[in-house]
């Protein structure tokens, strides 16, 4: 995740299968990207909500095959 950080263009970032949500906290530590974790399981985004929110970083439950975002991202 840091090495991907560094290479990430500035906006919204998305990280698709986040997990707890770990990595999203690292790439939000960058203060030009805002980060959207999706993860099909409602445990982990739960668990990323409790342990890894901030400012910059939001997460939602969606299957992948079916996830859409109206707003587009700068960087997968």
């Amino acid at each position: 995740y840091r090495f991907a950080r560094s290479h990430l263009r500035p906006g919204r970032t998305l990280d698709l299968a986040c997990g707890v949500g770990y990595g999203c906290a690292i790439l939000a530590e960058r203060a030009d990207l805002h980060v959207l974790g999706v993860d099909v399981s409602d445990h982990a985004i739960a668990y990323a909500r409790r342990h890894h929110a901030g400012p910059r970083v939001d997460y939602r439950v969606s299957d992948a095959f079916e996830f859409d975002d109206a707003e587009g991202f700068d960087g997968i």
